[in-house]
């Protein structure tokens, strides 16, 4: 019990220092949404390679996927043939959208319950005005949490249902000059809501099926060409304002996050160093990546909380090898019950 309460207690203070949220695939996974293993089998079985470049270049990702490398790792080891990439990013689009879809119906008629929108509504249940969440995903799943909660927030576009892309950071919603308690949302890898259009201004408009000819999902996939786009509206700007609340951070709360992104990891690794500020992992396995990440960078700061069967393996620095704790504690839902434990 008192391992448990120390847990707890790393757990709560994290929290209280209204930390910026790291949101990985691992979130998504539980509404339906497919993992990076299952967006590559797509991949291979629906991509058809129209010339012998492009079966060529196919073939080497092929052949790394069946020798054990994750998506990223092939894609950043064979780069593809330029013609490729689009058909990439179309194939992409069409498997996560119609995931996506599912889950914007059940938040519709009302089935959708998202632990996230209770740990939202745990941090907003004070004066605090904003929470940055940082995620990798193109889906809309932190959107989703927060609509049915009725909790505002702000990306990198205007409001409303087509609408046009805004550099400036105006993410701080005010009412009667004072601000509202809001979500600023930072999309590093795009959405499934962003498109460019043909005359090259980028666009969000609420599609499911597949986009109009004239719009272009404005997504990174994985791979060397995700760098060059990275470059471009909308994302420059996005990661410049992502930059910045990691770097203005308190504290690391991070969901089902694999430590593979080499936007967000840089800017962690300085505020690391400089304040070092307390992270916090949960997720169902963590990834030799997160492993090293906190083994050399998080050091003498960090709580991580994976699956270990039916129960939760809790890492500390003092304690690598591992602390079980009976029950979730990995999990969204979990990490709330682990929190409110502390807090009773």
């Amino acid at each position: 019990m008192e391992e448990f309460n120390q847990i707890a207690k790393i757990a709560q203070k994290c929290c209280q220092s209204c930390p910026v949220l790291v949101v990985g695939s691992g979130l998504s996974v539980p509404f339906g949404l497919p993992t990076m293993r299952e967006l590559a089998t797509y991949l291979i079985d629906n991509l058809v390679a129209e010339t012998a470049e492009e079966e060529e270049s196919w073939l080497l990702i092929r052949t790394a996927l069946a020798n054990g490398d994750h998506l990223e790792q092939a894609l950043l080891n064979s780069p593809l043939t330029a013609s490729l990439v689009p058909k990439v990013v179309g194939h992409t689009w069409d498997y996560v959208a119609s995931a996506d879809a599912n889950v914007f119906k059940a938040a519709l008629d009302r089935t959708f319950e998202s632990p996230l929108s209770k740990l939202l509504s745990h941090f907003f249940n004070s004066s605090l005005s904003k929470v940055d969440v940082v995620t990798t995903n193109y889906d809309r799943i932190v959107e989703y949490s927060c609509d049915v909660i009725g909790l505002h927030y702000a990306t990198a576009f205007q409001s409303g249902y087509v609408t046009a892309f805004d550099s400036r950071d105006q993410r701080v919603l005010t009412h009667r000059g004072k601000p509202v308690q809001s979500v600023k949302l930072w999309k590093v890898h795009g959405s499934l809501d962003w498109f460019m259009r043909d005359d090259g201004l980028p666009v969000r408009a609420p599609i499911f099926d597949t986009p109009p000819a004239g719009l272009q999902p404005l997504i990174v996939t994985p791979g060397v060409s995700k760098f060059e786009r990275l470059s471009d509206e909308p994302f420059r700007s996005n990661l410049q304002g992502m930059d910045k609340a990691l770097s203005d951070a308190a504290a690391y709360l991070c969901f089902g996050f694999g430590f593979r992104d080499r936007q967000i990891e840089p800017k962690m690794v300085e505020c690391l160093a400089r304040k070092n500020v307390p992270i916090v992992l949960a997720t169902r396995t963590l990834t030799d990546e997160a492993k090293s990440f906190l083994q050399t960078k998080a050091k003498s700061n960090f709580l991580t909380l994976e699956k270990s069967g039916e129960k939760t393996l809790a890492r500390t620095p003092e304690r690598w090898d591992g602390i079980e704790l009976e029950g979730d504690y990995w999990s969204v839902g979990g990490f709330i019950r682990l929190v409110a434990a502390e807090e009773a």
